[in-house]
């Protein structure tokens, strides 16, 4: 299993995969995501903020989350090895999925992609909006 993306719902599909004894590999970069700019998170369920062991916001539930996918054996791929495209191929009687990544001349091979690719919220570019960004307002 390929997963495009490295927020909640691109982890989550890598944890339920890998706890299944999937083969995963996890591309997309921890720190690309509007998730890893929040200092707080109140609207997950069951969290209240805090991680155990230490880090709380956004960031540390994103770190937290990476190392309870990898104890299960997925990969994760260097975060700057980014997925540019996706076909589909037949190799070897098999349907794959071959997933190109970035300027490089290099792609991986998977039965399954599962893109979790994120959103980008749109800025108003208010007074003072800068600021404010990430503070739950």
């Amino acid at each position: 299993v390929i997963v495009v993306g490295c927020g909640p719902a691109g982890l989550s599909a890598a944890l339920f995969a890998s706890r299944m004894g999937m083969s995963v590999l996890v591309l997309g970069s921890p720190s690309a995501g509007s998730l890893s700019g929040t200092s707080e998170i109140d609207n997950f369920p069951s969290f209240f903020g805090q991680i155990s062991g230490g880090g709380g916001g956004g960031q540390g539930w994103i770190d937290a989350t990476m190392e309870q996918v990898s104890n299960f054996g997925a990969q994760f791929a260097s975060p700057t090895l980014m997925a540019t495209s996706l076909e589909k191929r037949r190799i070897q009687q098999k349907d794959l999925f071959e997933v190109h990544l970035g300027t490089e001349d290099a792609s991986v091979l998977g039965k399954t992609v599962i893109v979790a690719s994120g959103s980008v919220p749109r800025k108003l570019n208010l007074p003072h909006e800068k600021s404010l960004w990430g503070h739950s307002i």
